[in-house]
């Protein structure tokens, strides 16, 4: 009625202690290396944008510093976006995303930074790719999307961008398309080429009707906008009678019924070849002017009746930017042998307050070890019911015409059960492949196993419901697989429950799955809680029973 199988040798209760202890040590180190923090930034700033409380930084050899000690760079992509938000404390960074090249040009607009890139021939146009940023607020962690690649947006047609803005949120770029003289003379194919302010928006590139200007200055054109998100849109020129004066046209009335009237001009007395760029800040044109000395430059706001100087400011190092954000302008200067620093600068009183180093944003470690405790909780548990409840000395009696279903059998079985629960999560976050298969213990971030926990969880409830009603799930009853008592017989609602709860902790702590392997009975963490066994019915029993028939 009864038989019993005879295994090898497996390892003792001694050593699988000790295998598990190393993982508990592991799940602490992983856990706890999510974010070392408070670090500082080295390298130099190439490119940096803001818009709103959104800041936005590109690091060349952006190694991070333990103690001021740098890290050899990664060759292949030696440039690191970083971010910084409403949230974090001032000068802190978080890095987002290593690129390989730096982008020819850089803009924040709104919680996206957009880059563009020439394509390999200027004909060809440009390439424009976004990305944006998102906040775990409960760990207090940053992470980059799309996760895994960049947003690629309708290309830019060849020509020579003049400049970017960020306008009601979306992006505005002004480009001087040359004339081909290949192609037709029609009317429409004419107005195709010359200067062009278009607009990112969900269709693709939106065209405003152009005001006039002035032949030849279109290199000297810029762009710029006001109010607290860019609603206004200015298009400025020098005027080719007087160097010391420009044109201000503005864009009135709705962008989507433009006219000739659309555009009101103003004449102010700006330099516009001394403008070294123009920034938003507290929902005004920030104007930053080169002055005759190279170690200071003029800050001031575009007003109707010219520009209101703010304050002066001493830059330090030739490699400097300066850009707007909801309440303040931000002075980034940087040089290879010391690390970037920030200046704040009051918007409205021009008050300059005490330069900062930049550092990496230190996420919450508290929150963090708490994630670290509870995996080191699960593998314990795990350690426990092993050395609490040992697998026998010998193999388990199994009645006539059934065997232990072997580990690899066991894995495709829960892949089959897992397929369903994929196919519903990848169209719910419709997220990547790679994605879903990111576990707790594999990766950087937590934030980055959701879709994962979203599978694992599916998966529990309708494997869970299957075992109490039938003794098997989908993979096991492809397999002729079933789940039995020590008894021999069909588990009940505890055991199941409890068979989930191991299951649960195996796939939150994948190594926790060696425990099939190092037990003579072939039971996880999940059959030792539920005292149950997996078994099939050999093939040559499956030819036997067929024959008696």
């Amino acid at each position: 009625m009864f038989r019993t199988r005879q295994h090898r040798n497996r390892p003792n209760g001694t050593l699988r202690a000790a295998v598990f202890i190393c993982w508990l040590l592991l799940a602490c180190t992983t856990a706890s290396a999510q974010d070392a923090g408070g670090s500082l930034w080295t390298g130099t700033v190439e490119a940096a944008s803001a818009s709103g409380e959104h800041f936005w930084l590109i690091i060349k050899d952006a190694d991070l510093a333990e103690d001021s000690t740098p890290r050899k760079a990664d060759e292949e992509r030696p440039y690191q976006l970083c971010y910084h938000g409403p949230a974090m404390a001032a000068g802190m960074f978080a890095p987002l995303r290593a690129l390989a090249a730096l982008p020819e040009h850089f803009l924040a607009v709104g919680d996206h930074a957009f880059m563009i890139s020439a394509r390999d021939d200027p004909a060809a146009g440009f390439d424009v790719f976004s990305i944006s940023v998102a906040h775990n607020e409960p760990f207090d962690v940053y992470y980059a999307l799309p996760r895994d690649r960049m947003e690629l947006h309708d290309p830019l047609p060849g020509g020579t961008i003049v400049d970017l803005a960020d306008h009601g949120g979306s992006l505005v770029v002004l480009l001087d398309i040359p004339f081909d003289p290949n192609a037709d003379a029609s009317e429409e194919s004419i107005t195709a080429y010359g200067l062009q302010l278009m607009q990112l928006r969900t269709g693709g590139w939106f065209h405003f009707l152009m005001p006039p200007v002035q032949t030849g200055s279109d290199q000297l054109l810029r762009v710029a906008t006001t109010g607290q998100a860019g609603d206004q849109l200015m298009l400025i020129e020098p005027m080719s009678s007087d160097a010391g004066q420009c044109v201000v046209h503005r864009l009135i009335g709705d962008e989507s019924q433009q006219d000739k009237d659309s555009w009101k001009s103003e004449t102010i007395a700006l330099d516009l070849q001394s403008v070294r760029d123009i920034t938003r800040s507290g929902g005004q044109a920030a104007i930053i002017q080169q002055t005759g000395s190279d170690t200071n430059i003029r800050l001031g706001y575009l007003r109707q009746t010219g520009v209101i100087e703010l304050a002066v400011v001493d830059v330090p190092s030739p490699l400097w930017f300066i850009v707007g954000t909801s309440s303040k302008l931000q002075l980034i200067t940087s040089s290879p042998d010391n690390p970037p620093t920030t200046v704040s600068i009051d918007a409205i009183t021009g008050e300059q307050f005490e330069a900062q180093e930049l550092r990496v944003h230190k996420s919450k470690s508290a929150r963090i070890w708490f994630v670290a405790l509870i995996l080191a909780g699960s593998v314990s548990i795990a350690l426990l019911i092993v050395l609490l409840r040992p697998a026998p000395k010998d193999a388990v009696e199994l009645p006539k015409g059934v065997e232990l279903l072997p580990p690899m059998q066991r894995l495709v079985s829960l892949v089959i059960d897992a397929f369903p629960a994929a196919v519903v999560t990848l169209l719910i976050t419709r997220c990547s492949i790679a994605e879903l298969l990111q576990a707790p213990l594999v990766t950087p971030k937590l934030i980055m196993s959701d879709a994962y926990l979203i599978l694992i969880g599916l998966t529990l409830v309708h494997s869970t419901i299957s075992e109490i009603a039938t003794g098997t799930t989908l993979g096991k009853a492809m397999l002729g697989a079933r789940v039995l008592t020590a008894a021999g017989e069909k588990p009940g609602i505890g055991a199941c429950l409890l068979r989930a709860f191991g299951k649960l902790l195996t796939l939150l702590v994948l190594p926790i799955a060696v425990f099939g392997l190092l037990n003579r009975n072939y039971q996880g963490v999940d059959d030792l809680l539920g005292r149950t066994l997996v078994v099939h019915e050999p093939e040559e029993e499956k030819a036997a029973s067929s024959d008696d028939r």
